[in-house]
Order: C-alpha cells, then sequence, then structure tokens
C-alpha cells in the first residue's frame, strides 16, 4: 500500500485549501439549511391545520438540526485535518519544495481571512443573526479560521516534510 505513494508528490497548499473549501461550504450550506429549516418550522407552528405532536415534533427536530449539524463541522474539521496529516506522511516530498509552498501558503492565509471576513458579514445580517447563534462551534471556528489553518498547515508539513526517509 504504502509503494503507491512512492511516486507521488506532496502538496500542503492542495491539502490545507482542500480543508478551507470544503469546511466553509459546508457551513454555509449547514446554516442556510438551519434557516430554511426555521422557517418552515414558524410556518407549522402557525398552521391551525397541524395537531400538536406534529407541532411539538417539528419543534424538536428543528433544534435538533442545529446542533447535530454544529457538531458535524467541528467533527469534518477534525476529520479532513487527520486525513491531510495521513495523506502528508504517505507521500514523499523533496524538502526544497517547502519554500515553494510557504510563499503559496501565504495566498491561501489570505483566502482564509477573506472567507472568515464573509462569514461574519452574513452572520451580522439581522435575518440570519439567530440562526448563526445557533452554530455557535461552527461561528466560533469560521472567526478563527486563519488560526485553525495556521495549525494545520503546521501539523500538514511537520507531517510531509520532517519525517525521516525509510527507503
Amino acid at each position: 500500500m504504502i509503494s503507491k505513494f512512492k511516486n507521488k508528490k506532496g502538496n500542503v497548499v492542495l491539502d490545507v485549501m482542500m480543508v478551507l473549501i470544503v469546511i466553509f461550504v459546508f457551513a454555509l450550506i449547514s446554516i442556510f439549511g438551519g434557516y430554511i429549516f426555521e422557517n418552515l418550522n414558524d410556518e407549522v407552528q402557525a398552521d391551525e391545520d397541524f395537531n400538536t405532536l406534529t407541532k411539538t415534533t417539528m419543534s424538536g427536530v428543528q433544534s435538533s438540526y442545529n446542533a447535530s449539524f454544529d457538531g458535524v463541522i467541528v467533527f469534518g474539521l477534525i476529520l479532513l485535518w487527520i486525513m491531510a496529516i495521513v495523506a502528508s506522511f504517505m507521500i514523499d516530498s523533496h524538502p526544497a519544495f517547502f519554500i515553494i509552498s510557504l510563499i503559496l501558503l501565504v495566498f491561501v492565509l489570505i483566502a482564509a481571512g477573506v472567507l472568515s471576513n464573509v462569514y461574519e458579514d452574513l452572520s451580522a445580517d439581522p435575518e440570519l443573526e439567530g440562526t448563526f447563534a445557533s452554530f455557535s462551534m461552527t461561528t466560533f471556528i469560521m472567526t478563527h479560521l486563519v488560526e485553525f489553518l495556521v495549525v494545520v498547515i503546521v501539523t500538514v508539513s511537520i507531517s510531509l516534510y520532517a519525517k525521516s526517509r525509510f527507503s
């Protein structure tokens, strides 16, 4: 299995970019899904045709959606981070690429800052504030995205470039 990765070249920039994009997109999809679910729940609660059991069930499902997907985003970040470390460890790379990677990672960190600012701007929207507030762990991760990515970059770089060579 390890021999499959011997001819591959490591790319810490693509690994970190993948983590950044997946977490950002999944966070936005989850939050907008929660917003739609909240509006749907409001409609069900206001409708006289639904009985009390239906309204209670819908309210419970709506609140568990937000908590569940908030946890899924944290779990996804940790899982992607571990996968990037393992993939980086399995791939041989030359240390000369470390300098190039560092230069390119500056652009990734700038992109992370921009995405974090976009998230904060969306969370400041009065219509979406309640939904963003119910995703507290996601909001913490997204507002500190640059710091999280620095940790991911350091650990993936260590895994990629600092391993001993077993020929």
